[in-house]
């Protein structure tokens, strides 16, 4: 028997436990963001099964709790919740050295430093695998992070992909996936990356997003705030760039 769940309570369990999986028995019926609902999408947390019933023309902006992990899902890519068994395979992905030579933190190529990535991915509750559809590969990871309903905003980021799947194609899918769920609770999208990953930042520039500027943080370190509004998303950055 399957039980209804609002969005709060799945997220609370799934990351208090850190246990979930897809139910591979509903085939294609998963949520396919920008499509016309209602869906069905079902999970498994703690080995219960659940059903999640989303509708894209709700504009839950107005009070519901963000929806932090949901099942998106587009042409090539899927985006499911970051599961404890999803780390050797993602590990897999991350363990090669060239994704991150531009990046503030050049070594979560190696176990321990992915190993902390891992957790805080875990930990935060917002944390997604990628997977490419023609396969079913694991094939990178991002994050929704610093939810703040006061302000209606929203992080983007934490986000790599395998080199084999550099090119554009797979990020700008995931960031539409992402910025069309986003954009049914938050009016602003924010991203930051390091001020010297110039790879990110032209990513960022490919989709849209418009650079605000350097920000420090609490430990001193300095990064390059970018964002995306709803009106920009919804008045033409959607289809012209992603």
């Amino acid at each position: 028997m399957r039980h209804a769940l609002d969005h709060s309570s799945f997220n609370d369990r799934s990351k208090r436990q850190g246990q979930c999986h897809i139910d591979k028995n509903l085939g294609d019926r998963r949520l396919k963001t920008g499509d016309r609902g209602p869906w069905t999408v079902a999970v498994a947390v703690d080995g219960r099964p659940w059903t999640v019933t989303p509708s894209a023309e709700v504009d839950y902006s107005g009070g519901v709790p963000f929806d932090l992990q949901p099942v998106l899902t587009g042409d090539i890519l899927e985006l499911r919740p970051l599961c404890e068994e999803d780390f050797h395979t993602l590990y897999a992905v991350a363990s090669d050295p060239l994704i991150w030579e531009q990046h503030p933190e050049p070594d979560r190529c190696t176990e321990p430093v992915f190993t902390k990535f891992f957790r805080g991915a875990m930990d935060s509750g917002g944390a997604f695998v990628a997977l490419d559809r023609n396969d079913g590969r694991v094939i990178g990871s991002s994050r929704f992070a610093g939810y703040d309903e006061a302000n209606s905003e929203i992080e983007i980021g934490w986000t790599f992909l395998a080199r084999s799947h550099w090119g554009g194609a797979y990020n700008r899918e995931m960031k539409r996936l992402m910025l069309t769920h986003a954009f049914r609770f938050v009016r602003r999208v924010v991203f930051r990356v390091g001020p010297h990953n110039r790879r990110s930042r032209r990513a960022l520039e490919k989709i849209g997003a418009s650079y605000i500027g350097l920000e420090t943080d609490p430990r001193g370190g300095q990064s390059a705030l970018f964002e995306i509004t709803r009106d920009a998303f919804t008045d033409g950055i959607s289809p012209q760039r992603l």
